[in-house]
C-alpha cells in the first residue's frame, strides 16, 4: 500500500497551472477488436449548475491503438440542452502490461466547438501501478487551444489521479482526485463489471466535494460502458 500510496503523491505534484475538470481517469490498455459503447454524464451543482453528457462509440484497431468519437451535450445555467462539441479521441498502449515497473499510454484527442471556431488538441501520458489488490492510475494532459473564438491561446496543464482497491469484479471501491489551480475536488467513487450474457458491461459511478471556493460544491459523475469482442 506504501508504494502505491507515494506513487499517487508523486503524479500529483503538478505545477502551479494545472488545469482539470471532474470527467473521467482513463487505464492505458487497449485490445485489439473490442468495440465499445459508452454514455457518461457529470453534473455540478453549485450557484451555477452544469450537467455535461457524453456518448461514444469506440473500437480497437490493434494491439496498441483504440479510437472512440464523442458527441458532447451541455446545459448551462438553467438553459437548453444542447450538443456543444464532437470529439474524437486516440490512446495508445505503449508498454506491455506488467513488463514494468508501472504500465504506461497516452491519449490524443482533438475537440471541435459546434458553431465557434474553436479546437482544442489535449495530449499526454496515463499511467498505472498494481500491487496486489490495490491500483494506483494517473493521468496528465497538455490542452492548447486554436481557432479565432481561443479562449486563451497558452498550454495548459490537466490532471487527475485514483487508488482503487480490487474487492471484486463487480465492486471495486475508489478515491478520484481532479486539480487545477483554483479548483479541487476530491470523493470516493465505486466501479464493477456485470455481464449480460457474453456482453460485459462496466458502471461506475461517484461524489466528488469541492475543495477550493472556487470549485463546484458537488459533482457527481457516472458512466456505462458496453464492451462487445
Amino acid at each position: 500500500m506504501k508504494t502505491v500510496t507515494r506513487f499517487c503523491l508523486g503524479l500529483l505534484l503538478l505545477p502551479a497551472i494545472a488545469r482539470a475538470e471532474v470527467d473521467k481517469i482513463y487505464d492505458p490498455y487497449v485490445y485489439r477488436g473490442e468495440v465499445e459503447l459508452e454514455a457518461r454524464g457529470v453534473h455540478r451543482f453549485d450557484k451555477n449548475n452544469e450537467h455535461e453528457l457524453k456518448f461514444a462509440a469506440g473500437y480497437g484497431m490493434t494491439d496498441w491503438w483504440f479510437v472512440e468519437g464523442y458527441a458532447v451535450v451541455e446545459q448551462k445555467s438553467g438553459g437548453h440542452a444542447r450538443v456543444s462539441e464532437l470529439e474524437l479521441e486516440n490512446k495508445f498502449q505503449l508498454t506491455e502490461q506488467g513488463r514494468y515497473w508501472a504500465d504506461l499510454g497516452a491519449k490524443v484527442e482533438v475537440e471541435k466547438e459546434l458553431g465557434e471556431d474553436k479546437w482544442e488538441l489535449k495530449a499526454g501520458p496515463l499511467l498505472q501501478k498494481q500491487i496486489g489488490r490495490w491500483v494506483a492510475t494517473a493521468n496528465f494532459l497538455v490542452e492548447k487551444q486554436f481557432g479565432r473564438d481561443r479562449e486563451t491561446s497558452a498550454a495548459e496543464f490537466m490532471g487527475a489521479a485514483r487508488v482503487k482497491y480490487r474487492l471484486s469484479p463487480e465492486l471495486e471501491p475508489a478515491i478520484e482526485y481532479y486539480a487545477d489551480e483554483e479548483r479541487h475536488s476530491l470523493g470516493p467513487v465505486l466501479s464493477g463489471t456485470q455481464r449480460f450474457g457474453k456482453t460485459p458491461v462496466r458502471w461506475e459511478a461517484g461524489i466528488l466535494g469541492g475543495l477550493t471556493h472556487d470549485s463546484p460544491d458537488v459533482s457527481l459523475r457516472w458512466s456505462l460502458e458496453f464492451e462487445f469482442y
